[in-house]
């Protein structure tokens, strides 16, 4: 296995062409609008303080992957989408900070509680959180009730509570210095990437449902599954200097070269030939949805319209978090120590 100073002067992988190239690159419409919108809405929380914290941020352009996520946002979902985004990429800081270094068991069951409080589901106003994280979340639930169906809010908060889980088990890996195997690691990484509650937001961006019976069915949660895969794994080979300076031990890059006995260069192939089948998994669970729909009766235009945008939306995401990966500062650090 290759030595810590092999890996941590590991680059972005430049010697291959990502798999999901072949899927189209989304225009990124919002981009300026939603750098902007971030900044000043996590400026009104507190979340960033002065110039130089709001420049930081800008730098790390989550605009840019919000605009190439959902460019088909309708303008007046623009807003929540940007709660959305401050409130995920916030926490995921907060996490590779104090309280993600330590086995701390009432920390975190204390911060799953706050967070589950700010999303009632039995749909009262929740109540006034002094933490701006959890007044952020409060107050995304607030807008998303008054848009979404009783079902999809059941969803996205299942979501977004398995996101906070995983968070408190990488937590606990890192706090004990514990590379996950594979096994353990396919199981949380995915919902601790934040994509299922991601692509749930693609029907908020567009305004647009997905019918009921569609979203549970095999082909579709395939494809969620398969995206959520492509990228939390290729943002762990992108952001891999990063996560060695935070201590980080659940990327695949690590667990495949435990796994494996390999070095960094033969894990990261590893990493591009699994992204490769899943491309072609996701592609043919396309093609199996669309068979499936033209046999399916009752499918009004409008769910025909949905199912459509669903599936833009996610190869958006797989695309696009690789071309905003390429231009973030969020990765880019001057010394690994």
């Amino acid at each position: 296995m290759s030595s810590d100073p092999e890996l941590r002067e590991f680059g972005s992988w430049p010697s291959r062409e990502y798999p999901v190239r072949q899927l189209t690159a989304p225009a990124a419409h919002w981009a300026e609008e939603f750098e902007q919108l971030l900044a000043d809405q996590a400026g009104s929380y507190g979340l960033i303080t002065g110039d130089r914290a709001r420049l930081r941020l800008i730098a790390e352009r989550h605009g840019e992957l919000a605009a190439r996520a959902y460019s088909a946002a309708r303008p007046d979902r623009l807003t929540v989408i940007a709660r959305w985004f401050n409130w995920m990429f916030f926490l995921d800081d907060m996490y590779d900070g104090p309280i993600g270094q330590q086995d701390d068991e009432p920390a975190h069951r204390e911060l799953l509680s706050g967070m589950a409080a700010a999303m009632p589901l039995r749909w009262e106003q929740p109540a006034q959180a002094e933490d701006p994280l959890r007044q952020l979340l409060a107050d995304l639930w607030l807008e998303l009730s008054a848009l979404m169906t009783t079902g999809w809010m059941t969803r996205f908060h299942q979501h977004v509570m398995q996101f906070l889980a995983a968070f408190r088990h990488e937590s606990l890996l890192r706090a004990r210095r514990q590379t996950p195997g594979m096994r353990v690691f396919e199981e949380v990484r995915w919902p601790g990437s934040a994509m299922p509650a991601c692509i749930d937001m693609i029907e908020v961006a567009t305004g647009i449902e997905l019918p009921l019976l569609i979203q549970p069915i095999e082909p579709y949660q395939k494809m969620v599954t398969t995206t959520a895969d492509c990228v939390s794994w290729l943002n762990d080979v992108l952001s891999l200097r990063m996560e060695l300076a935070c201590a980080e031990v659940s990327n695949i890059v690590l667990v495949l070269m435990q796994d494996n006995a390999c070095d960094v260069t033969q894990a990261a192939d590893m990493v591009h030939h699994r992204t490769t089948l899943a491309v072609q998994r996701f592609l043919e669970a396309e093609q199996e949805l669309r068979l499936l729909c033209t046999e399916w009766p009752g499918l009004t235009e409008t769910d025909h319209t949905a199912i459509d945008e669903c599936v833009a939306g996610m190869k958006r995401w797989m695309r696009g978090s690789v071309d905003w990966s390429e231009n973030t500062a969020r990765y880019r650090i001057s010394t690994v120590g």
